[in-house]
């Protein structure tokens, strides 16, 4: 039996068991994509991150994210995990980057006691989504959507988000659209 290293890494956090938690796995190469989706099934996190060392010269390492279900575009909060993972182990090292398949290259840098991360923008256009908002709930008073991208619902405050009861069942019968549900916080 192959052992693979594994990590899991709460991120956005500064304590245990708190933050966005994200399984990060660092390999010597790429396993079969099946291999990579049974593990990020049975790791069961939003997303478990796979990197390996990159030989084209663009980067440090090569990176992909997997759900429990399906391979993804892109994942800050498990990027950010795996940058941690990588500059945790060197302290004089300040960034690691990733080549993409989907995002580019990203950068992790060191930032004062914690990490940067420099993402892509992708930004949505207005566009009603009345099927989307009765799945989710509640009463947005904005929703975007981005081709191929994701679906943002902003709603009046963070309130309103943490109220929101969404049926999960329906929304996954729609397929692998990506759905953001916010508001502005308090602080």
């Amino acid at each position: 039996m192959t052992t693979l290293p594994y990590y899991h890494v709460d991120a956005f956090a500064d304590r245990p068991f708190t933050g966005n938690q994200a399984a990060v796995m660092p390999l010597t190469s790429w396993l079969d994509d099946s291999i990579l989706q049974a593990i990020g099934e049975e790791n069961n996190f939003a997303e478990t991150a796979f990197y390996v060392p990159d030989n084209s010269g663009d980067a440090d390492y090569e990176l992909r994210w997997f759900t429990p279900t399906l391979e993804i575009a892109l994942c800050g909060h498990a990027t950010l995990a795996s940058g941690h993972i990588i500059l945790s182990q060197d302290p004089d090292q300040q960034q690691v980057t990733f080549r993409t398949r989907t995002a580019g290259v990203l950068t992790v840098v060191r930032d004062g006691e914690g990490y940067a991360l420099d993402l892509p923008a992708y930004p949505p256009a207005p566009s009603a989504m009345p099927e989307i908002v009765a799945l989710i709930g509640g009463s947005p008073v904005e929703t975007q959507f981005h081709e191929g991208r994701y679906n943002v619902l902003r709603y009046e405050n963070a309130e309103d988000v943490l109220a929101l009861k969404p049926d999960m069942k329906a929304l996954a019968a729609r397929g692998n659209e990506q759905l953001i549900c916010t508001a502005p916080g308090k602080d």
